[in-house]
């Protein structure tokens, strides 16, 4: 505990400079939102994920590609060819 009253510490030191901080912060951020405004230059990695390729995750999926059904297509012939024509000609 201290004896004394408010005035027989270094209180009113301390709140003009949190006042002089805050404004000083206060007037950063206002700086800081104004130049946000004007600039055009952004930074896209700020912003990587909001967007997303809906198409690449579409595309990485096999059973949904054109390319698999080809290849299904393509072995499906090769397997008539060999096992099922063979059968009718005997």
């Amino acid at each position: 505990m201290v004896k004394g009253t408010l005035a027989n510490t270094d209180y009113l030191l301390f709140k003009t400079k949190m006042e002089e901080f805050d404004q000083q912060r206060s007037e950063k951020d206002k700086k800081q939102r104004e130049f946000k405004k004007i600039s055009t230059d952004y930074d896209y990695e700020d912003f990587e994920d909001d967007f997303v390729d809906i198409a690449a995750k579409e595309s990485s999926s096999s059973l949904s590609s054109v390319s698999f059904w080809i290849l299904i297509g393509v072995f499906a012939y090769f397997f008539y060819l060999l096992f099922i024509k063979k059968r009718k000609l005997n």
